[in-house]
């Protein structure tokens, strides 16, 4: 009965909207609403229901197996959003223009309102089809509360705001379709005992898809001059072109699992029904786990055993090397930090933005902004997807637990060696790229344009000298207008000179060697303060290394007792890091004390993830690995290739454009970059070292 209700609400939610509607707006604006609505609900719902008779009998199959119903409602999901994206961005891109061309000027509403319901129904197509699910699982009866909400709210808004315009009552239809998806996915992860971030991976590829059929519309848009209806025939090509070839890639050539007419049971190992236990096919193992991604990025649904090739992208928790296990959900999180400083630079791009998001950042309520805006730029945890100085802060905490692991895990480590591999490191590929950037700037001839910030026309402002290419190669000082990243390899490598000297001090418990420090970064911030200069500035993040090196000696034993709380106590710890890491944007502060809080976070960020399989398996997501790999590379060249594009680019290009292709361009030139620069580098450090080592120990492992 229940269930009867929740579908007779839907059913005659957009009926009873309209009677609403009528009662308060002119017939004209009744009509352009029915259309425009008509126009979105009426294509999702032809995606929502094939979904659900492709995942009905597949989820009720399984209602007894909640690791294989997982799994299936991962594909399901996938290919909700794969169907749905296209459709909602599609009509939010084009709908003025099929308008137009069809109806005339005169419903020009209908339009800007289906623009409006389309944007707006974008999150609902990112969670998957919860009924079959609630079916599936016995507990239908919440179909019916969940109808019913999505029928009160419109029709409750709409009593309060009494919009008179089309794309008002646009904008109160769609209001349940951004509050009602969120409360519906933490409900659906609940049930299937999974992460948000096992959602992300799962409708990631359709979300990138999605990104590049926006820019290929505009870019089409842009640069087409035909009349009209070829103009919006090419623009729908070029977009169904752009998200069909980046969601093939993203998918690795394959066609979305519930759509494949190869059986599940076909992967590697998983047994066909009737046959006994699952038997490994050549090359691959089979070990005792909870159920997991194979290699082909599928679920396996073999109960508790779990196929997976060796070496594969699904070992979450790492692999022995040189006598330790490096946990490779920290190059996935290195990654992630390179892409926020990525998309951080992008943004300051334009002067407002640059404004709230530049410097050492200030708290919403004091910034001169727009308060309301300041707040939803740098308070969601969304956010820390642009938040290039909390990044970097990870960066140096990371630096230290991954510098700390190599000195202790192998016995004891000469002091030249050790500097010999750093400097092969981080000082050649500086070089590599100096060179390249100094004869970029010189043939480029840059020309200051309006509508870019003083964080863009600080940079390659004057005439390029030798002095500023050494500079720039060997690290040595600030600073560096060329390439403004740097700053932060600068710190690092002068730290990297005393790291062995810091790992000793730890050697005598986390709390004095926290306490060493603290007078270092105190020292470093007399002398800058007292002294106007520089030299010591460095010690103002020995804080943050020293974390990463305490973390390295003794973490394994607080993960331990993390994994052991309660989950309310987790997620509670979850919480305070993100508190940690948004401090200078909820709270007022010193800019050292606001850094060592972020650094705090960063350090318990990784405490977190060293304590949860869950959180290692979703970050040893393929493309996330992959970024994590050439995330050094990606530091070095995404300032230059995105100040190139922006001088060179024509000034009739959108500039969005222009920065979206060249921070997108950034991503294969690091791949270069990684594959012909720093990977070499790397090897020649271990080789120069391996010549070089010798008995004598300047550190030695407590």
């Amino acid at each position: 009965m229940p269930r009867l209700g929740g579908v007779l609400a839907l059913t005659v939610k957009h009926r009873v909207f309209l009677l609403a509607l009528g009662l308060l707006v002119l017939p004209s604006v009744l009509a352009i609403c029915h259309f425009a609505f008509r126009l979105v609900d009426g294509s999702l719902g032809i995606v929502g229901r094939t979904v659900s008779r492709l995942g009905m009998p597949r989820l009720c199959a399984l209602r007894h197996d909640r690791d294989g119903m997982a799994e299936a409602y991962g594909d399901l999901a996938q290919l909700h959003a794969l169907l749905g994206v296209p459709i909602c961005l599609g009509i939010a891109l084009t709908a003025p223009q099929i308008v137009a061309l069809l109806f005339g000027s005169s419903w020009a509403g209908m339009g800007a309102a289906a623009q409006i319901v389309a944007a707006a129904a974008l999150p609902t197509v990112l969670h998957g089809d919860t009924d079959s699910l609630f079916v599936a699982l016995g507990k239908a009866r919440r179909d019916l509360p969940i109808a019913v909400a999505a029928l009160a709210l419109p029709l409750l808004l709409l009593v309060l705001l009494r919009p008179q315009t089309p794309e008002g009552a646009a904008l109160v239809w769609a209001i349940p379709s951004l509050i009602l998806p969120p409360v519906l996915a933490m409900i659906i992860l609940g049930e299937l005992n999974r992460s948000p971030l096992w959602l992300l991976r799962r409708i990631a590829p359709a979300l990138l898809a999605g990104a590049a059929l926006v820019l290929a519309v505009l870019l089409a848009r842009q640069h087409a001059a035909l009349d009209p209806w070829p103009q919006l025939i090419t623009t729908m090509a070029a977009g169904a072109v752009a998200y069909c070839g980046t969601a093939w890639i993203a998918l690795r050539g394959r066609f979305p699992w519930p759509l494949s007419t190869m059986p599940r049971e076909a992967l590697p190992g998983v047994p066909q029904r009737g046959q006994g236990a699952a038997q490994p096919a050549a090359g691959w193992t089979i070990e005792p786990g909870t159920a997991r991604l194979d290699d082909t990025g599928r679920g396996t649904a073999a109960g508790r055993w779990v196929a997976r090739k060796p070496g594969s992208a699904s070992e979450t928790r790492g692999r022995q090397e040189g006598g330790a296990t490096r946990v490779h959900a920290l190059d996935s999180l290195r990654g992630i930090a390179a892409l926020s400083v990525v998309i951080y630079h992008g943004l300051l791009v334009w002067p407002a933005l640059h404004e709230t998001l530049g410097g050492q950042g200030v708290p919403f309520f004091r910034t001169s902004q727009d308060p309301l805006t300041t707040a939803l730029l740098t308070i969601p945890p969304s956010s820390l997807l642009w938040r290039g100085r909390e990044a970097v802060l990870l960066f140096f905490v990371l630096s230290g637990y991954v510098l700390a692991q190599a000195l202790l895990r192998g016995g004891s480590h000469p002091y030249l060696p050790f500097v010999t591999r750093r400097a092969c490191r981080l000082l050649l590929p500086c070089v590599a790229v100096a060179l390249p950037v100094a004869l970029l700037v010189m043939l480029t001839d840059p020309v200051q344009r309006e509508g870019w910030s003083v964080w863009v026309t600080g940079h390659w402002d004057g005439p390029v000298t030798m002095g500023q290419v050494l500079s720039h190669a060997l690290l040595l000082d600030q600073p560096y207008d060329l390439n403004s990243p740097l700053w932060s390899l600068h710190y690092e490598w002068r730290i990297s000179l005393v790291f062995p000297l810091l790992l000793a001090l730890s050697r005598f418990g986390p709390g004095r060697a926290m306490a060493a420090s603290l007078g270092c970064l105190a020292l470093g911030a007399a002398e800058m303060r007292l002294l106007g200069s520089d030299w010591l500035s460095m010690l103002v993040f020995v804080p943050h290394f020293m974390m990463g090196i305490v973390l390295a000696r003794d973490g394994a034993g607080w993960s331990a007792h993390i994994a052991l709380l309660s989950r309310p106590t987790r997620l509670g710890l979850w919480a305070v890091c993100y508190l940690l890491l948004s401090y200078r944007w909820i709270a007022p502060g010193f800019a050292l004390i606001v850094d060592l809080l972020n650094g705090l976070g960063a350090a318990l960020l990784i405490a977190l993830v060293l304590a949860s399989p869950r959180a290692q398996a979703a970050l040893a997501w393929t493309p996330l690995a992959w970024l994590g790999k050439v995330s050094f590379s990606l530091y070095l060249v995404h300032v230059p290739v995105l100040l190139a594009a922006l001088h060179l680019a024509p000034e009739a290009w959108p500039q969005a454009a222009v920065v979206i292709g060249a921070l997108a361009l950034s991503l294969p030139l690091a791949a270069v970059l990684y594959s012909v620069v720093e990977r070499p580098t790397i090897q020649l450090g271990r080789h120069l070292t391996r010549r070089r080592a010798s008995p004598r120990a300047w550190v030695k492992p407590a």
